[in-house]
């Protein structure tokens, strides 16, 4: 993926959202940046938070391309957790939607996560924790 708005475009793939009816641009923006983050955490250095243009290169400090699909179904989850919280905020009485929407979105941030741990232990021998923490090679 090279632009941000190719990020954004797979990101909504996932979701089912292509249409851009269910979730905003800011939600997936905060979703791709948390996600970001929490690559870093296993990848210290690799990626930077991407800008709001969509047709910007996303960050050239070399995420390889298997690691960009990863970085989007993280984004998916957490943007699922994020809709979850405006949906309950907004109607109030749709819990099987939030319900439904935060076990997807839980499950995919757990899977995004356990991915992360193997690639960080396969390609840089450190099995970083999900916390940040992580043991000397």
């Amino acid at each position: 993926m090279q632009t941000i708005g190719e990020y954004e475009a797979a990101i909504r793939i996932l979701l089912g959202d292509e249409n851009r009816k269910r979730y905003s641009e800011t939600m997936i923006h905060t979703a791709m940046r948390t996600a970001l983050t929490e690559y870093s955490r296993f990848f210290p250095g690799r990626s930077e938070p991407p800008q709001n243009d969509p047709q910007q290169p996303a960050a050239e400090d070399g995420i390889p391309s298997a690691h960009a699909v990863e970085i989007c179904r993280g984004a998916a989850g957490y943007a699922m957790q994020i809709r979850a919280a405006a949906v309950t905020e907004v109607f109030g009485r749709r819990s099987e939607d939030v319900r439904s929407l935060l076990q997807q979105g839980e499950t995919l941030c757990g899977r995004y996560r356990k991915t992360l741990a193997a690639l960080s232990l396969t390609e840089t021998g450190n099995p970083a924790l999900p916390d940040g923490a992580g043991f000397p090679p």
